[in-house]
């Protein structure tokens, strides 16, 4: 016969290391004051902890080999995972995601395998584990966004772990997507007093008027009650980065890979980029010319600027101007 006591022990530690990551999670959301270096030990010893609960469920034996059958190379890819975050601890929140993101998606792919043999097995619940093994690689689920989308996700974890307290300095600006002008810096008191008096920017910088510090709350409101439309913006960018493309107009590599809604036309020589713009104007689309000192001599270029009330079509018509005013440029 053979013996249950190693499937029984392998059983108990994943429900300990189960609790443990629920303990852990709990205490992330009560305890803020942690600091970032000391949550990075902890996510790194526990990854190894679960790493060797796994290799022990695999070397555990058990009899259909299908509740354990992955987990040793499962098991050496979370302690791999979890000593690559003790290593850098203090740089945790920086590659987290993508460490989480790799454990969540290959678990569900180990689990798929799993559930096909557990159908081969005559399991009646196999269909639950295939379920829950396609959720897991879903794109709604961290196992694929949080990989190839961390730097987002990376401050809504920051969020959600009630880190916001161990983030240094917080900066952006009331600009372009605000609508207004100014921007800010948070951060601890410390900070903000070196900043008052070492920053050449702002001792120089006059106060913004409340009517635009106004304009900006109002436009961050208007954002948090609709998420959808930075999304929004973020695909009429990449439309319009390959409907350039597609139209011959020259764009540098490093502008086709960023998802900004500013994409940058290179012109190059300054008068002919004025003549260009004022020509393009004149036929209903506005493009901002580029200019040096704005841009180094001899790289003068054209500036288009998106919305995310913008439409694909509107985008088509602008787009297919600015290519017949540069491609008679060319003729």
């Amino acid at each position: 016969m053979r013996s249950e006591n190693p499937i029984r022990a392998a059983k108990i530690s994943y429900i300990v290391t189960s609790v443990a990551f629920c303990v852990l999670g709990i205490l992330l959301i009560v305890l803020r004051n942690w600091s970032v270096s000391f949550i990075g030990v902890v996510t790194g010893i526990m990854l190894i902890a679960f790493g060797i609960v796994k290799l022990l469920g695999y070397f555990s034996k058990d009899l259909y080999r299908l509740a354990f059958q992955f987990d040793l190379a499962f098991g050496i890819l979370l302690i791999v995972l979890g000593g690559i975050i003790l290593a850098k601890p203090e740089r945790a929140m920086s590659f987290v995601c993508l460490m989480l993101g790799v454990a969540i998606l290959a678990d569900g792919l180990f689990k798929l395998q799993t559930a096909l043999d557990a159908k081969e097995f005559g399991l009646r619940s196999w269909w639950a584990i295939l379920a829950l093994a396609v959720l897991a690689g879903l794109d709604d689920d961290p196992g694929t966004v949080l990989p190839f989308n961390g730097g987002p996700l990376g401050g809504r974890m920051v969020v959600l772990c009630g880190l916001e307290d161990q983030v240094d300095i917080y900066m952006g600006t009331f600009s372009k997507s605000l609508a207004s002008l100014g921007g800010y810096m948070a951060a601890s008191e410390e900070v903000a007093d070196f900043v008052r008096h070492a920053s050449r920017p702002f001792i120089f910088s006059a106060s913004i008027p409340p009517a635009n510090c106004a304009t900006a709350l109002a436009a961050l409101r208007h954002l948090e009650q609709h998420p959808e439309l930075p999304e929004r913006l973020r695909e009429l960018s990449l439309y319009a980065r390959k409907g350039m493309t597609d139209r011959g107009m020259k764009i540098r590599e490093s502008a086709l890979t960023a998802p900004t809604p500013i994409i940058p036309i290179y012109t190059y020589e300054t008068y002919h980029t004025l003549e260009v713009a004022r020509e393009i104007y004149d036929r209903g689309v506005y493009v901002n010319p580029t200019l040096p000192p704005a841009t180094p001599e001899g790289e003068a270029l054209l500036r288009t600027s998106y919305m995310a009330t913008h439409t694909e079509a509107l985008l088509d018509e602008a787009m297919d101007i600015m290519a017949d005013v540069l491609g008679k440029d060319h003729a």
